[in-house]
């Protein structure tokens, strides 16, 4: 069934990932929606992907291409794609059959995109007890706007949990060479810009930790957290030459107000080690200016605290609850649920904020030039 006309079309990026290709694909198969379009690009695969791919015969369109990395394999499915949204599935994670249906139900002319709770599952596909992101209560698409205007970044997740405006991508892609940042958080980091971005707090697709993630690595490095400090301010560069070019303004030195930049230098300060203490004010007066329910700014500054004054291998024990997944207590999990739940004690209501971000979201310069 379609829910107001509109289709989805799902391009599943693969290299090397034959051990979990067929769970992608067969996840965006299941997807409860007519039309239905699912894209598979291979990256040069040198084990059994190709074998996989062509076993589903006319089912699925697909594109066999040299290895050029992520962002080249998404923006060549994109020119195949001929439906209204557009999913980017990593080829190691998967979607719920309902997905697309709670997606199409919340999408509007105006939306740009639809971004949703990713549940972690392990290399045989059990499920691991995280989900994420947990977002705020009360995020809407102006309270959205509001925050990357302000700090650079906003609540928001990975390719797989998120659901994007075809219009959009194709009149922003291919992502400019020069930007070290990936695609996620080039895509997040501009998305606000240019419509809608509408959250759903429901878990809608599996995110695989394994031992070839990128972003959920089994050991604690320096090098781990000066590459995330790096791509953070990638990230805020492509922004910022975003608005200049769509005339949006900017606060000076805006990574400042990035809480996940402030934690990153905060955890290198730890592992190198390296002094804390002055690292703890900038990063709690960026957790306390989030747009964090008031439970989860608590949580982010007592981390905070707990890095910047513990003895080191307490402080390490702190970064280990955190980034890594396969390590995180049922005890740690659990904590951290409760808080996201109990935010919606504190949050005022969705009118208020609403109101609220309207009256105090930054204006948008006059420039010479129209924007879409």
């Amino acid at each position: 069934m379609t829910i107001g006309n509109w289709g989805v079309s799902v391009v599943v990026s693969s290299y090397n990932y034959g051990r979990y290709l067929r769970e992608a694909i067969d996840s965006a198969l299941a997807l409860r929606c007519d039309p239905l379009q699912v894209i598979v690009v291979d990256d040069g695969s040198t084990d059994d992907s190709i074998d996989i791919i062509k076993s589903y015969g006319s089912r699925i369109e697909t594109l066999f291409q040299k290895n050029q990395g992520q962002v080249a394999s998404c923006t060549a499915g994109l020119k195949r794609c001929h439906n209204d949204i557009v999913i980017f599935l990593d080829s190691d994670d998967r979607l719920e059959p309902f997905a697309a249906e709670e997606v199409i139900a919340r999408w509007t002319p105006e939306t740009v995109k639809v971004q949703y709770v990713l549940q972690a599952i392990d290399n045989h596909g059990q499920i691991v007890n995280t989900i994420f992101p947990k977002y705020p209560h009360g995020l809407t698409p102006a309270t959205i706007k509001k925050e990357l205007l302000r700090a650079s970044v906003y609540p928001a997740t990975t390719t797989s949990g998120t659901a994007f405006s075809r219009q959009f991508l194709q009149e922003v892609m291919p992502i400019p060479a020069g930007y070290g940042c990936h695609i996620d958080d080039a895509l997040n980091a501009i998305s606000p810009l240019y419509g809608d971005v509408q959250t759903l707090r429901k878990v809608l697709g599996h995110y695989r930790v394994h031992d070839r993630n990128v972003t959920a690595h089994s050991e604690l490095t320096v090098e781990r957290f000066e590459s995330y400090a790096h791509e953070y301010s990638e990230r805020a560069r492509y922004l910022a030459d975003n608005c200049e070019r769509l005339g949006y303004d900017l606060p000076d030195n805006i990574i400042d107000n990035d809480l996940a930049y402030r934690e990153a230098l905060l955890a290198i300060a730890v592992l190198k080690p390296d002094r804390r203490l002055p690292l703890l004010w900038p990063t709690l007066r960026a957790s306390f200016n989030s747009i964090l329910d008031p439970g989860q700014r608590m949580t982010h500054a007592l981390w905070a605290i707990i890095l910047a004054v513990a003895p080191r291998f307490l402080a390490r024990h702190a970064l280990a609850e955190r980034f890594i997944f396969s390590r995180r207590s049922r005890l740690a999990e659990f904590v951290l649920t409760c808080v996201w739940r109990l935010g919606r004690l504190t949050r005022p209501s969705s009118a208020a904020a609403n109101q609220s971000a309207n009256d105090r979201l930054p204006p948008k310069r006059e420039v010479g030039m129209s924007q879409t």
